[in-house]
C-alpha cells in the first residue's frame, strides 16, 4: 500500500513508480538496519499484534480448505451427472427446499439433496466451521463405540492472565529461574498483554496441554511444543 501511494497524482503531475514491472515480489518493509534474524522477529511480531491480519489468514486457508475440498468432490465419476442435475435449480426449488427445512422434513428435490450433499462435504474440511464440528463429534462417538468409553475424563481450564510464561510469550522480560509474585506487570498490564497480542495466549494454551499430554500420558515423545 505504501508503495502504490507514492504513484498518486502530486501538482496535476504523475507520481513516480516505485514499483518496476518485475517478477520479483516487492518488499513491504522498510530498511531499518537490523539483521535478517531480527526482521524475521519484527515481522513475526507485528503479525502477532495486527488487528486484521489472523482474519485475512484464517480467510485465505478457509478458502483453500474448501476448494480444495470442492476440487475433490469434482473429480468424482459421478461429478458431471450431479453436475447437470444442479443445472435444474431455479429459485422455486430453493425455496420449496427451504420450506421443507423449517417443517424439518427432508428435501423431496433429488437436485437440492446433492446440492446439499457437496456443500456438507465441502464445509467439513474447512476449520471451525458447524459442519467440521458435527465431524469430530462423530469422530468421538465413533471411536468411544468401536473403543469403549474412556476411563478418565478431565477438563484443562488454563488461566492466561496470572500466568508468567504467557507474559515471556507475549514480550516481557521475566526472569523464570527468579520469580517473583511482587516484581512484574501489573493485573492491567497483563490483562492489555493477552487483548494486544493473542497469539502469544494461543501459544501459552498449546504449549501446555502439549507438555501435559507428553509428560503426564507420554502421548508423543517426538513432537515439537512449539
Amino acid at each position: 500500500m505504501s508503495w502504490g501511494l507514492n504513484n498518486l497524482w502530486v501538482n496535476g503531475t504523475e507520481g513516480e513508480y516505485s514499483v518496476k514491472h518485475s517478477s520479483c515480489p516487492v518488499n513491504d518493509f522498510q530498511d531499518r538496519g537490523t539483521s535478517a534474524a531480527g526482521e524475521d522477529a519484527l515481522c513475526q511480531n507485528l503479525f502477532h499484534t495486527h488487528e486484521t491480519f489472523p482474519f485475512f489468514a484464517f480467510g485465505i486457508l478457509q478458502c483453500r480448505q474448501a476448494l480444495h475440498s470442492a476440487r475433490i468432490q469434482m473429480q468424482r465419476s459421478a461429478f458431471d451427472c450431479d453436475a447437470k442435475l444442479l443445472l435444474t435449480i431455479d429459485q422455486g426449488m430453493l425455496r420449496e427446499a427451504a420450506q421443507e427445512e423449517e417443517r424439518n422434513i427432508l428435501t423431496s428435490q433429488p437436485a437440492i439433496a446433492i446440492l446439499r450433499m457437496l456443500v456438507y462435504a465441502a464445509a467439513g474440511r474447512v476449520m471451525d466451521s458447524d459442519h467440521s464440528h458435527y465431524q469430530l463429534q462423530s469422530q468421538i462417538w465413533s471411536t468411544t463405540i468401536y473403543m469403549n468409553p474412556p476411563s478418565l475424563w478431565i477438563t484443562i481450564n488454563l488461566c492466561d492472565l496470572h500466568n508468567p510464561l504467557v507474559q515471556v510469550l507475549a514480550g516481557c522480560e521475566i526472569n523464570m529461574d527468579a520469580l517473583s509474585s511482587v516484581v512484574g506487570p501489573s493485573k492491567e498490564e497483563r490483562a492489555r498483554n493477552i487483548a494486544h497480542d493473542p497469539y502469544a495466549a494461543a501459544k501459552f494454551f498449546h504449549f501446555t496441554i502439549q507438555a501435559v499430554l507428553e509428560t503426564l500420558y507420554c502421548t508423543c515423545q517426538t513432537s515439537s511444543y512449539l
